[in-house]
């Protein structure tokens, strides 16, 4: 690895249905800080930290959006040359592990 290399920055997504196709717009997160307001108990949503990728299912949301999103993360996973060791994981709201950036979502600033 370079010495110069710097991992890109994680990035956030929400995952919904528009007009009759699947949208990803990226939901831009303050200070580079993971707070509770960002995400959404109706919503599905997918965190790209570059070496792993997971995948937030928010309790309200849909199974079909639920559905597309685990589709739709094995798609962006290989579209990335990542690590050997990267990661995809899927994280049910309520039941994030400490080890998950999720679990972050969750601490009080």
């Amino acid at each position: 690895m370079a010495n110069d290399f710097s991992p890109p920055s994680p990035r956030l997504y929400q995952i919904c249905l528009g007009m009759g196709y699947l949208e990803l717009p990226q939901v831009e997160i303050p200070g580079q800080r993971l707070t509770p307001s960002l995400l959404q108990s109706k919503h599905v949503y997918l965190l790209d930290c570059w070496t792993d990728v997971f995948i937030w299912l928010g309790k309200k949301s849909t199974r079909l959006v639920r559905a597309a999103a685990a589709k739709l993360s094995h798609e962006l996973y290989a579209m990335i040359d990542r690590p050997h060791h990267a990661g995809l994981q899927r994280v049910q709201e309520g039941a994030e592990t400490q080890v998950s950036p999720y679990a972050k979502f969750k601490q009080k600033n």
